[in-house]
C-alpha cells in the first residue's frame, strides 16, 4: 500500500508537468492557427480589393471613351458648316414658268415670274438654288427649273427666228404682189368692141393704203404682222399718211405673245397670247425719264403696280399699292419697261379678258401678250405717235392684211 501511494505521489508531479506542457503546446498551436487564419483572411481581402479595382478600371476607361466620343460628336455638330455659296458662271435657260425669288427659299418673296426658256446669267449655286441675274436684278431660281443655255441652244433659237422672219417676209411679199396684180388687171380691163373707135376710159388709180373703217380717221398706223396665229415673231412697220399717200417711216422686227395671237373677241387672260385686231393708245410710262412723248407719260416708281385681279374695281388699271393676287410690279422690269405705250385693250374691264397690253422693249423671248421691239424703235415710237393724228396699232397674221390694206 505504501508502495502504491509512493508511486502515485511520484507520478503526480510528472502528470502535472506533462499536463502543463500539453496546455502550453495547445495554446501555442491555437495561437499559430489564429495567426495563420488572420494572415489568410487579409490576403483574401487584398485579393478581393485588387480584383475589384481591376474590374473597375476598364469600366472607368470605357466611360471616359464614351464621354470623349459624345463630346466629339457634340463639337462636330456645333461646328458643322452651313451650306456654302459656290461661284459658277454660265448662261442658263428656264425649263418652265418659274418664280424668281429674292432669297434661296420657297417661302421668300417673288420678284417676278420668268417664262419658259427665259435666258439668265448664272452667278453661283447654294444647295438646290442658283443665284442668277436677269433684267439687271439678282435673285434665286430653284435648280430643277434651270438648265445650261448651250451654244447649240442659241444656234437653234437663231435659226428658228431667221426662218420665222423669212416666212413672214415671203408671205407679206406674196400678199402685196397679189394686190398689185389685182390692181393692175383692174386698170387694164377694156370692154370695148372691134367697131368702137373711142379709147377706153382709164380706170382710176387706186392708192395703196388702209381701208378699214376702224383706221379711216388715223394718219399714223403701227402695223404688226406675224406669219401665223401661232407665231411669236413679228414684222413691225410705222406708217404715216401725208395727203393721200401712206409711207413707211420705220421697219423693224419684234415679238408678240409666246403662244402667238388671239382675236380680241376670243382673247382670255393668262394665255400668253397677244390680242389681234385694232388697238388705240391711252398713254405711256417708263423706268426712264420721258423721252419726249406727246401723250401723258408716267415715270415708274417702286410703288406702281398693274392690277390684273379680274373683278377688282381697279382691274386692268395702274395703282400705287400692292393689290396682292395677280399683278405686275412695273419696277421689277427695268429693261422691258424702260419705255412703254399703254393700249386700250379691255379698257372696259371685262372679266377674265386680261389687261396690261403694252408696246415695250424686247426681253429674251416672246411676251405674255404685249408687243415688243428693240429699245431704239420703242423710243422712236413713243416720241413719234401724236394723239392729234389718232394713231392705231393693227396686230394681225399676214393672211388678214387684205382686210385692212388696198
Amino acid at each position: 500500500m505504501s508502495k502504491l501511494l509512493r508511486f502515485i505521489s511520484d507520478n503526480r508531479k510528472k502528470s502535472i508537468i506533462i499536463t502543463a506542457s500539453c496546455v502550453v503546446l495547445c495554446a501555442a498551436a491555437v495561437g499559430i492557427l489564429i495567426h495563420t487564419n488572420d494572415k489568410n483572411n487579409k490576403t483574401k481581402e487584398n485579393k478581393v480589393v485588387l480584383t475589384d479595382v481591376k474590374k473597375e478600371e476598364p469600366t472607368s476607361k470605357t466611360t471616359e471613351a464614351d464621354s470623349s466620343k459624345e463630346n466629339a460628336q457634340t463639337e462636330q455638330a456645333a461646328v458643322k458648316p452651313e451650306s456654302q455659296f459656290v461661284e459658277q458662271k454660265f448662261t442658263g435657260k428656264t425649263t418652265e414658268v418659274v418664280n424668281f425669288r429674292e432669297n434661296p427659299s420657297d417661302t421668300e418673296t417673288v420678284i417676278s415670274k420668268l417664262k419658259q426658256r427665259t435666258i439668265v446669267e448664272v452667278l453661283g449655286k447654294q444647295q438646290d438654288w442658283y443665284k442668277v441675274k436677269y433684267d439687271s436684278k439678282e435673285g434665286w431660281i430653284n435648280s430643277k427649273y434651270l438648265n445650261e443655255y448651250t451654244a447649240d441652244d442659241k444656234k437653234a433659237d437663231e435659226d428658228a427666228e431667221k426662218k420665222q422672219q423669212e416666212a413672214l417676209a415671203a408671205a407679206q411679199k406674196s400678199e402685196e404682189a397679189k394686190k398689185a396684180a389685182a390692181t393692175s388687171n383692174a386698170s387694164q380691163a377694156n370692154p370695148s368692141t372691134i367697131n368702137n373707135t373711142q379709147p377706153a376710159t382709164p380706170a382710176p388709180e387706186v392708192k395703196k393704203g388702209f381701208k378699214s373703217p376702224q383706221l379711216s380717221n388715223s394718219s399714223q398706223i403701227i402695223l404688226v404682222t406675224t406669219s401665223s396665229m401661232s407665231s411669236s415673231y413679228a414684222n413691225i412697220k410705222f406708217y404715216q399718211k401725208n395727203g393721200d399717200d401712206w409711207t413707211i417711216k420705220t421697219e423693224t422686227n419684234g415679238r408678240v405673245g409666246s403662244n402667238g395671237l388671239a382675236y380680241i373677241s376670243n382673247r382670255m387672260q393668262s394665255t400668253d397670247k397677244t390680242p389681234a385686231g385694232v388697238l388705240g393708245i391711252l398713254g405711256a410710262f417708263g423706268v426712264s425719264d420721258n423721252p419726249g412723248c406727246k401723250y401723258s407719260y408716267t415715270k415708274v416708281t417702286d410703288n406702281m403696280y398693274w392690277d390684273l385681279n379680274s373683278g377688282s374695281s381697279t382691274y386692268n388699271r395702274l395703282i400705287y399699292s400692292n393689290p396682292g393676287g395677280d399683278y405686275e410690279h412695273l419696277a421689277s422690269y427695268p429693261t422691258h419697261y424702260k419705255y412703254a405705250l399703254i393700249t386700250d385693250y379691255n379698257v372696259n374691264q371685262t372679266a377674265n379678258k386680261g389687261g396690261g397690253i403694252f408696246v415695250h422693249v424686247n426681253g429674251s423671248g416672246g411676251t405674255a401678250g404685249c408687243v415688243s421691239m428693240p429699245e431704239a424703235q420703242v423710243k422712236d415710237l413713243i416720241t413719234w405717235v401724236n394723239p392729234t393724228k389718232n394713231p392705231k396699232i393693227l396686230i394681225i397674221p399676214i393672211s388678214d392684211l387684205g382686210k385692212y390694206w388696198y
